[in-house]
């Protein structure tokens, strides 16, 4: 298949995977664009198919959130702190204390901040059962959601959320209509990622924001773990991004990058899993080794990278509105 960013149907074999998700072990490819540096799965599982790769009695993003965890209490702390959001539980000069004491402890464990917008209108593309929309609907903004999952959504919906079951472009919303959109950990299940972001391009107000959440591909662990990086997630990851490549992707549809951000964890749950694929099909040695490398050495290794965004496995992007594109394609 050509590349879904700049058409060339010549590219390279990174890795040949297989998917651990149906116990059919199908073998997919992660091929590298050669011409614009894009990478992608192949062969794409088609719309109707891929279905099977998102239990819906599994699947993270589907299931109902409980609201009331110490967990969640303290992400809401975190959120509003990083957001400046106006919050009720007193203003005085103790509070105030723990709450930036908290957001210090704990801060660095959110990847999405929105920042707070008076009487603001967001969408959430890809947003599951509607929690962080959950959160932003209690803060003041005016939320819709769009989600593909007719559990998820339903589940979105029993909260009181404005969700479209569907496609983005399917939900029609009118041109400039949006202060913000989330794409957080989404543009990596899209058949057509540059699609969603010209129609996100579309429907933003001028100077919009748009929040763009992914797994790196340049990232330490990504380089260490190679083919058993579990943020591959193959094939519910049909394209696979890095920052330079999402640069020009986001230049070419009409936004320019505000911020970066690179979530550096140092011991993420996510490694425990690409440790466990590496114990699997390679000797002792090489798995210490791994082992050694992300969970001894890449706080050092850290402190030493620039540019650090380019080091943490998942990358956030804010970016704005520029233009409305005549031809984006």
């Amino acid at each position: 298949m050509p590349c879904n960013f700049c058409h060339d149907p010549e590219a390279d074999v990174l890795y040949n995977v297989r998917e651990q998700i149906t116990g059919e072990q199908k073998e997919f490819a992660v091929l590298k664009c050669r011409n614009c540096g894009l990478a992608f799965t192949e062969p794409q599982p088609s719309i109707s198919e891929i279905g099977k790769y998102y239990p819906e009695e599994s699947y993270y993003s589907f299931q109902p959130a409980d609201y009331n965890t110490l967990k969640e209490k303290l992400r809401t702390i975190c959120l509003e702190e990083a957001g400046g959001y106006p919050h009720k539980n007193g203003n005085d000069f103790f509070s105030r204390v723990i709450r930036k004491t908290i957001f210090m402890l704990f801060g660095n464990h959110i990847s999405v901040v929105i920042p707070y917008i008076k009487n603001g209108k967001v969408l959430d593309v890809g947003c599951g059962s509607g929690k962080l929309l959950y959160w932003l609907n209690l803060h003041g903004w005016d939320t819709y959601g769009v989600e593909l999952s007719s559990k998820a959504a339903e589940c979105a919906a029993k909260k009181g959320l404005n969700i479209f079951n569907g496609e983005l472009a399917e939900a029609k919303y009118p041109d400039n209509y949006f202060d913000f959109v989330i794409v957080n950990q989404v543009l990596e299940h899209l058949h057509d990622p540059m699609s969603l972001l010209v129609e996100t391009n579309r429907i933003l107000k001028a100077g919009g924001q748009l929040l763009i959440g992914v797994p790196n591909l340049e990232s330490y662990e990504s380089r260490i773990f190679g083919m058993y990086w579990s943020h591959l997630d193959i094939p519910r990851h049909l394209h696979h991004f890095s920052f330079p490549i999402l640069e020009v992707i986001l230049q070419s549809t009409g936004f320019d990058i505000e911020r970066v951000i690179g979530k550096t964890f140092f011991i993420p749950y996510s490694n425990k899993l690409s440790l466990r694929q590496l114990i699997m099909h390679e000797n002792i040695i090489n798995s210490a080794i791994a082992a050694i490398r992300v969970y001894l050495l890449k706080f050092p290794a850290y402190l030493l990278y620039k540019p650090k965004y380019k080091f943490g496995q998942f990358i956030t992007i804010y970016a704005t509105k520029r233009v409305e594109l005549d031809n984006p394609r």
